[in-house]
């Protein structure tokens, strides 16, 4: 019969990654960040302006219905996407107006204190964000696709502003050279 050596019978080994391929790259230089934010807000902007339209136009609804439980649809529909009054899209599209005016005053005068109250809005609108979120899977039992992606963007300038703070932060504490 037919003799193969043993070694040919072992699975091959892939090479193990470098510690170097496994590092998260971690953006540090401000006007990355400067401009990384600008984007995170727009996005934010779009969607929430987005969810306001679906709302209004309930044909739009269908473009993000993928079931019975991913739909904006039902979203819109419940009586939770009102508080009081008051259509919840509007903190979306106020709150990144808002990120958007402060980001503005910060960019042009460079004052630490515009960059505090971005970080604390923003804060503000991650914990919101959250319990919109606890409210759509608890409450109403469904998700809305362009809600969660507001929300991500939301997560992504709260995080983007946290570094920004720590950027600018460790600048203005480092000694003269």
């Amino acid at each position: 019969g037919l003799v193969l050596p043993l070694r040919s019978w072992r699975t091959p080994t892939l090479p193990r990654p470098s510690p170097r391929s496994l590092e998260v790259v971690v953006v540090a230089d401000p006007s990355v960040l400067k401009r990384l934010l600008v984007v995170c807000i727009l996005a934010g902007l779009a969607l929430s302006v987005y969810a306001a339209l679906e709302t209004m136009i309930p044909s739009l609804q269908g473009s993000c219905t993928v079931n019975s439980y991913v739909t904006c649809g039902k979203v819109a529909q419940s009586p939770y996407s009102y508080i009081g009054p008051i259509p919840v899209w509007t903190l979306g599209v106020g709150g990144f107006l808002l990120l958007l005016a402060l980001t503005v005053l910060y960019l042009r005068t460079g004052e630490a204190r515009w960059l505090g109250w971005l970080w604390g809005l923003a804060g503000l609108g991650l914990a919101s964000s959250v319990v919109l979120l606890l409210v759509e899977v608890a409450l109403i039992n469904a998700i809305c696709p362009v809600c969660v992606a507001s929300y991500v963007a939301e997560l992504a300038v709260f995080l983007v502003v946290s570094r920004l703070r720590l950027a600018t932060s460790h600048a203005r504490t480092l000694p003269p050279a």
